[in-house]
Order: C-alpha cells, then sequence, then structure tokens
C-alpha cells in the first residue's frame, strides 16, 4: 500500500492521504512532482506501507542513486 503525505510549511502541520494499491504508484508520483512545483508553501511525498512498518518511499534508480521524497525529523 502507499499513500501521499505532506506538510504545510506555514502551519508546520503534516497531513495523510488515504492508502492507495501500489499500482497507481506512477500517476502518484507525477501528482506529487507537480503539486511540488506550483505549490511553495506545502510539501508532497510519497509513503509506503511494508507489513505493519509506515516509511517514506525511496525510489532506486538504475544508477544506484535513491530519490528519497522526504525526510522529516
Amino acid at each position: 500500500m502507499i499513500r501521499i503525505s505532506w506538510c504545510d510549511k506555514e502551519k508546520r502541520e503534516v497531513y495523510n492521504g488515504n492508502w492507495k494499491n501500489k499500482t497507481e504508484i506512477n500517476k502518484l508520483k507525477i501528482w506529487i512532482d507537480h503539486q511540488n512545483t506550483i505549490r511553495h508553501k506545502e510539501y508532497y511525498w510519497l509513503e509506503i506501507k511494508e507489513d505493519s512498518n509506515v516509511k517514506n518511499y525511496i525510489e532506486k534508480r538504475k544508477d544506484k542513486i535513491e530519490r528519497d521524497y522526504v525526510e522529516i525529523l
């Protein structure tokens, strides 16, 4: 399962969307990239649920560079 999460930079709050099937991942990545381009007061990323663990989605690329959508401390 995968979901969109986002934070409001001004309010300093984090929000989570509904869980979706992993088959929608490409559509969600395109939507997130677009939103992060046009909405400067918010930041969007993907989270993935494996077993009962929720973590940030990291995309492994052919050139072995990882793309981490967000890391919030």
